[in-house]
């Protein structure tokens, strides 16, 4: 079984694509579930988490505290004067899986010491609810 952490007021685009693609083997938890106890962990193989917020963190502390492995989605990034980088550096240093958006993402994490076996470069997930069918321009 696979947890999908989300957060209250995040894009909800996120967790039911995730959810949806995953299936029966997937199930949504909120990130102000998570307790000392691990509660949501139980029964989970990994946790997938989206991003660099402190919400994430601490879902990515308890997770690790279980020995849950963590997916990481958006890792590497880098946001101009932001609180948010450390976050994200710190969630990417516990994730045994990345998932960048983009190989300058890729890179950077390699410079943080991640293995490059375990980064892969997937695009951002977000967009995929933007793909539609081209439209004819037969008539």
């Amino acid at each position: 079984m696979i947890g999908i952490v989300k957060v209250a007021r995040s894009d909800y685009g996120h967790t039911r694509g995730l959810y949806e693609a995953l299936g029966s083997q997937a199930r949504v938890i909120e990130w102000s579930q998570f307790d000392q106890k691990g509660t949501p962990l139980v029964g989970l193989s990994k946790v997938v988490i989206l991003g660099d917020r402190w919400e994430m963190a601490l879902a990515a502390h308890a997770a690790v505290f279980h020995y849950v492995a963590i997916v990481h989605l958006h890792g590497g990034e880098y946001t101009p004067n932001a609180i948010d980088n450390a976050y994200r550096n710190a969630i990417s240093q516990m994730a045994s899986m990345h998932c960048v958006a983009h190989s300058v993402h890729r890179d950077r994490l390699i410079r943080m010491g991640i293995d490059p076996k375990t980064i892969h470069v997937t695009g951002a997930p977000g967009l995929d609810r933007y793909a539609v069918p081209p439209i004819s321009r037969e008539a």
